[in-house]
């Protein structure tokens, strides 16, 4: 019998007081916690900071060998560190089942200016289901070439 599916959640470390973006991300990770998603949490509170960048690359270039085949993963995109291409390389080489949530996109706000642009396209499209907030959303990214039926929408934004 094969390992039995489990349901992380990824979640970072963020400064609460720095970026508007880190209420949002909170509080998504507290609604998928309480729907028994368990997490990993990516980062370090060092106060040293060659530390919490050390440990944050650590997690990134590792996340592909804590994640299973089997297991379902909850992401929030996009990822708001560098080194984006070994974040996604490592998440979605494990062969998990990856849903998100978008909070932003660049390409939507610079629509037409290619390079990281399309890979931000390209890697929100691995996914295999995307929580867009309004149903422009959701039309930008079929329009952009993304699977209509994998995206859902969130539904309580005008």
């Amino acid at each position: 019998m094969g390992k039995a599916t489990r349901r992380i959640a990824i979640s970072t470390i963020e400064d609460t007081d720095v970026h508007a973006i880190a209420k949002a991300r909170g509080d998504v990770d507290r609604i998928v916690k309480s729907c028994g998603y368990s997490q990993i949490v990516l980062g370090s509170r060092s106060p040293i900071g060659f530390a919490r960048v050390l440990k944050r690359y650590w997690d990134v270039y590792t996340i592909r060998h804590r994640l299973r085949p089997t297991d379902t993963v909850f992401l929030q995109f996009p990822w708001i560190h560098h080194n984006k291409a070994e974040f996604y390389g490592g998440l979605f080489g494990s062969g998990a089942n990856v849903h998100c949530i978008v909070h932003d996109l660049d390409s939507m706000r610079d629509l037409g200016s290619g390079g990281e642009h399309d890979n931000e396209l390209r890697d929100l499209g691995r996914c295999n289901t995307i929580i867009a907030h309004t149903p422009a959303m959701k039309e930008f990214l079929a329009n952009q070439g993304i699977d209509r039926a994998k995206i859902k929408v969130l539904g309580v934004f005008p």
